[in-house]
């Protein structure tokens, strides 16, 4: 029987460093590959005492030191709760196999500073676009927008590279 649909799962590893080496991969290739399952990862945080998730895309995965960067908007709502509580769990989930992968640990924001400086610097002008949004994130409104007021989204391409765009960029 042929089912497009089905797909053969890779075998799990049963000693647990040859599990968590095959972890960093499917990881890694998250971080490299837009169409990857672990290319976005859903963020678990404490907010005022109720559980709330954010789905982040992970952009540097160091093995050494067991730390993942993700980027963020400084302004963005879930800043506060985590300077609060940097307390989190990171959820991947892997359609394709069925499998999810769960990580604990702490949040460190950076902002403004060398490594911020750093990323900046190398980020492309269309990935410093959403960091130029005149409306922060989280901010409720009437109807639904892109975070840029009409006279913003027509100067977008310029204002991504002013100094309030990147006051805006933060690494999680």
């Amino acid at each position: 029987m042929n089912n497009k649909n089905s797909t053969t799962r890779p075998p799990t590893p049963t000693e647990p460093n040859a599990l968590l080496a095959q972890s960093w991969e499917l990881i890694q290739s998250g971080v490299q590959q837009r169409s990857h399952n672990y290319h976005a990862v859903y963020m678990s945080y404490i907010a005022d005492n109720t559980p709330r998730s954010a789905t982040l895309v992970p952009r540097h995965l160091d093995r050494q030191h067991f730390t993942l960067n993700c980027h963020t908007d400084i302004r963005s709502g879930k800043i506060k709760h985590l300077r609060k509580n940097s307390q989190v769990c990171l959820l991947f989930w892997c359609r394709e196999h069925k499998t999810q992968l769960r990580l604990n640990g702490t949040v460190d924001i950076q902002h403004d500073n060398t490594l911020t400086h750093a990323i900046w610097d190398s980020m492309r002008p269309m990935s410093r676009v959403c960091y130029a949004a005149d409306i922060a994130p989280s901010t409720e409104t009437n109807i639904s927008n892109s975070g840029f007021t009409t006279a913003q989204w027509e100067n977008r391409q310029t204002l991504c590279n002013s100094s309030d765009a990147y006051q805006h960029f933060a690494v999680l």
